[in-house]
């Protein structure tokens, strides 16, 4: 009930601030005064005693050059527009915040065209909301980008792969006579990380008939400490996890200085993996650096048997943007997230702008009751709160996004570009040539189009150009409010990272499509102010 109390009073108070600065833009703007009556009624009077006068077809005039030939009327359209091309960009470049603007679009234009060819549209929604936590995993939970480390002193361990299939590690095999062959798997890697792994996993890939074979595993550690782990049965696709099978309790009593600082229990207890890479003389909790082997001997019980293992250190950090609590890339969705706010954006501000051209101009035009009620509904729609109503719809009768979306666009062609148009109009719509185009018999249609809009391409651009921001955060919005879409986007990307405690874990989850988001407006909002300041020729100076 306070929420409603307080959004009801802001619309008020909203409702009356509009109220109060639409009477002031009446009396301050010297293009809204009522003028003498008695003039009114020449101008009306004068403008139906004209005759419409037709354009009659007028030969065109042959132009030739010095070697003869008539001139191509295609290609000296060509090159006025590549000369006025030419200028408008030199124009352009001489602002450092549309350089920078428009290196950033291109970023976005590059980065939507590699995530539709890497990952195709057809599967990319499906594949992003699978989950992968269950099976084999390849990626650790919650990991950070791996240029991370270069802010570091000390890097984060990345992700160790072997793969015995592969070669990665040494395998023996060996033929007993009585029948019984052992395979011996050794794997050697260098640890010079100041912080343990996440875990470490074997997945293992048998061929046997009957018996499954029985693994020993035995991890030494750079001192040529020898520890042993559990010894089990494996069969085929099997995971074996380290934190798992580690007997605390055995090396604790081998190394009674780790009592000082190991916590056997409780929400912060110690990962077991310390006890793989703790200093064994040291008294308080560091890494033994060096290289350590892991040694995998399995004994089978029938003819011709095979095992192969892959084996999965898990580190801290993880491709150029990490991972979530899933343990999904999110370079994937940081990609995907690009087209959307393309699309997202020049499609909802190129249609506003055309429809609030359309709107402003036939209210202008028309003038009377047409415009008052334009601008009746324009005001009375500012003060609705669009974002809250589209949230409630959604939420009621289950509207997809797109066709929220859709009418978030309707609602906003009744909106400050109305108004920032109309404002335009007023002054195009009393130049001479609109009165000179009416004497020759030019249609309302046609004066709207090809005479009233075309005066205002300074104000439409960059206006145009500044729109984009908005509906790109309007759709990062409508995903941080729940609002599911079949792909995924930057918003629902920071939804489920602030559902899923981001904060407590990577935080990269949450900040990379923030950082995003406002890198993209802060790129539209800078190109369109630079293209204000080049197309208005009053900003020229």
């Amino acid at each position: 009930m306070v929420s409603i109390a307080i959004v009801v009073i802001f619309a008020y108070l909203l409702g009356i601030i509009v109220f109060l600065l639409d009477i002031i833009y009446i009396i301050i703007d010297p293009r809204i005064r009522l003028g003498n009556q008695e003039q009114i009624k020449i101008k009306i009077k004068f403008r139906k005693t004209r005759k419409k006068v037709r354009y009659k077809n007028i030969p065109s005039i042959n132009y030739k050059k010095k070697t003869g030939f008539a001139s191509n009327p295609f290609h000296s359209t060509v090159k006025k527009t590549r000369k006025k091309f030419k200028e408008f960009w030199h124009e352009i470049i001489k602002y450092p915040s549309a350089i920078f603007g428009f290196s950033i679009i291109l970023l976005l234009i590059v980065g939507s065209i590699t995530a539709l060819v890497a990952y195709p549209y057809r599967d990319a929604g499906q594949d992003w909301y699978k989950s992968s936590m269950t099976g084999q995993p390849q990626t650790p939970r919650l990991a950070k980008p791996i240029w991370f480390n270069l802010f570091r002193k000390e890097n984060l361990p990345i992700t160790i792969t072997f793969n015995t299939s592969e070669d990665d590690c040494d395998k023996e095999i060996l033929r007993h006579l009585d029948k019984n062959d052992e395979i011996i798997i050794t794997c050697e890697f260098n640890y010079p990380y100041a912080e343990i792994p996440q875990d470490i996993h074997i997945y293992y890939t048998v061929d046997y008939d009957d018996k499954n074979p029985f693994t020993e595993i035995t991890w030494i550690t750079p001192s040529e400490d020898e520890i042993y782990l559990n010894s089990v049965a494996v069969a085929s696709r099997e995971t074996y996890r380290f934190s798992e099978n580690i007997s605390l309790r055995k090396l604790l009593i081998l190394n009674k200085n780790w009592n000082d600082w190991f916590i056997q229990s409780g929400q912060e207890g110690t990962s077991p993996l310390w006890a793989l890479f703790a200093q064994p003389d040291s008294s308080e909790q560091k890494i033994q650096k060096g290289i350590y082997q892991i040694r995998i001997n399995t004994l089978f019980f029938e003819e011709d048997n095979n095992l192969d293992a892959e084996i999965i250190i898990f580190g801290h950090v993880y491709g150029l943007a990490g991972t979530d609590f899933m343990r999904r890339d999110l370079m994937f969705p940081l990609l995907w997230g690009m087209p959307f706010v393309i699309f997202f954006g020049l499609f909802g501000s190129i249609l506003t702008t055309v429809l609030a051209l359309i709107v402003s101009a036939l209210g202008v035009w028309y003038g009377g009751w047409v415009d008052a009620l334009i601008q009746r509904i324009t005001e009375a729609n500012m003060i609705l709160p669009i974002l809250a109503i589209s949230i409630l719809i959604h939420v009621i009768y289950q509207v997809d996004m797109l066709i929220i979306i859709g009418g978030v666009i309707l609602m906003n062609v009744f909106g400050t570009p109305t108004k920032t148009f109309r404002s335009a109009f007023l002054q195009v719509k009393e130049s001479l040539y609109i009165e000179a185009a009416q004497v020759y018999g030019a249609s309302n249609w046609q004066l709207i189009t090809r005479y009233m809009i075309p005066r205002i391409l300074p104000v439409i651009v960059p206006q145009l150009v500044m729109l984009i921001p908005g509906f790109i955060f309007l759709e990062a919005t409508f995903g941080m409010f729940n609002i599911k879409s079949n792909y995924p986007t930057w918003g629902r990307i920071i939804y489920e990272a602030l559902k899923n405690g981001a904060a407590f874990g990577s935080r990269f989850w949450a900040l990379e499509p923030l950082f995003l988001l406002m890198l993209t407006g802060f790129a539209f909002t800078m190109l369109g102010s630079a293209l204000d300041k080049v197309l208005n020729p009053k900003l020229k100076k």
